[in-house]
């Protein structure tokens, strides 16, 4: 069974729909007419209408569902099947690889940007068959972003751009295969556990002092503390 949410962000808030249970990937699924509609999105009724007109088309959580006695669509949280995200609570959702289950939960997660300003969440992406953790996505106005589990579905996504994009990684034999340098950054490997840290928005000045610090072996403490926090060391 695959779920989904359908969300859009406005200037003070973020409206969630109710998680919608079966069918919510795109190709031949409901997210076909999800990404339909949100193009024609623009105001917060007209999102409100939306859940409500998809949910009696293709669920009917309005008047059949209920859990804990409850009635799933309209109730403490929730209310027509949107809940209403603001301060705190909306700046971590834009945080798509820290906690997600615990923010948003579904396979599919549909993300419409309806105010004149841009949006920027952190996700992860996929390039060249490798995934990268904590990259920032700018969404621009109107922009739709459609998310697999917190992975950018680029495929999918209109009206976005990738501040940290790999474009290419070469591995300097002389850091013993646990550096790499990126054309926008610096990627630490973790040659125990294979994991990858991605080091991003690094200008030259700042990547010239990480590799000058690399070389010189300053390696154990404050290299992995200052850029890498979460890194293990070997």
């Amino acid at each position: 069974m695959t779920r989904g949410k359908i969300a859009v962000v406005l200037k003070e808030k973020t409206l969630v729909s109710v998680e919608f249970n079966g069918d919510m990937y795109v190709e031949n699924g409901h997210g076909t007419q999800v990404l339909d509609e949100l193009k024609n999105i623009n105001t917060e009724q007209e999102y409100r209408d939306f859940v409500q007109a998809f949910d009696s088309e293709n669920f009917n959580y309005a008047t059949e569902s209920k859990r804990n006695g409850e009635n799933y669509f309209d109730n403490k949280w929730y209310t027509n099947g949107v809940r209403e995200v603001v301060g705190e609570e909306e700046n971590q959702l834009c945080d798509f690889c820290n906690n997600y289950f615990d923010k948003w939960f579904s396979d599919y997660v549909y993300l419409k940007n309806i105010h004149d300003d841009y949006v920027d969440i952190v996700c992860t992406i996929e390039e060249d068959g490798k995934e990268f953790n904590d990259v920032p996505v700018r969404i621009e106005p109107n922009g739709v972003v459609v998310l697999n589990f917190g992975t950018l579905v680029e495929k999918y996504s209109t009206g976005y751009e990738v501040l940290s994009r790999i474009e290419e990684i070469k591995e300097n034999e002389e850091f013993d295969g646990c550096w790499y340098l990126a054309t926008d950054g610096v990627i630490i490997k973790n040659t125990s556990s294979g994991k990858e840290y991605y080091i991003t928005e690094v200008d030259e000045c700042t990547q010239d002092h990480i590799i000058e610090e690399i070389r010189q072996g300053y390696v154990n403490g404050a290299i992995y503390n200052a850029y890498a926090p979460d890194f293990e060391t070997d």
